[in-house]
């Protein structure tokens, strides 16, 4: 993952399964935390974040598949568990935050929203299951160039072939 020049720091996805791109250049990022049907957490937020940065500078990535493991959900909306503190460490944190790529100091999506409006490769979003409140809004209020909602298992494995 890139973290920059000055947060050259390790760290293992906990909330996002990012799989590397096909031949043809397309990487699917999955919301990875079905047991909570992919509720949104400040990890994730930040997880987001650290995908889309390595999908942009990866010249292999020619286009994205966002969407969650697993089909009972695409994402049920914000953790109502609470504030949690981002197991991200803080010299990644510090080094995004200096960048402008980190959730903001509420839980508002705001900054996640602008992170994918302003990727610059194709962004798809591929919908599996019920998407509710800041979920729903990622799935639906356009943030990336096409939306595909479906039932039927196997939807982002058909979209990356």
């Amino acid at each position: 993952m890139y973290y920059g020049v000055a947060a050259p720091t390790p760290y293992a996805l906990q909330s996002i399964k990012y799989t590397a791109p096909t031949a043809e250049g397309v990487a699917l990022i999955q919301f990875n935390t079905p047991d909570n049907l992919h509720a949104l957490t400040i990890t994730q937020q930040w997880e987001t974040f650290l995908c889309l940065e390595e999908a942009k500078r990866d010249t292999a990535v020619r286009a994205v598949v966002w969407s969650a493991t697993g089909q009972r959900a695409f994402s049920s909306g914000a953790s109502l568990k609470g504030s949690e503190d981002p197991s991200i460490p803080l010299t990644v944190q510090e080094a995004y935050r200096k960048e402008g790529l980190a959730p903001g100091p509420d839980f508002v999506l705001k900054n996640q929203a602008i992170a994918f409006w302003d990727f610059p490769k194709p962004l798809i979003f591929a919908i599996n299951g019920l998407a509710v409140g800041g979920g729903a809004n990622i799935a639906l209020v356009n943030f990336g160039d096409m939306v595909i909602a479906s039932t039927k298992e196997g939807l982002c494995t058909r979209l990356r072939n």
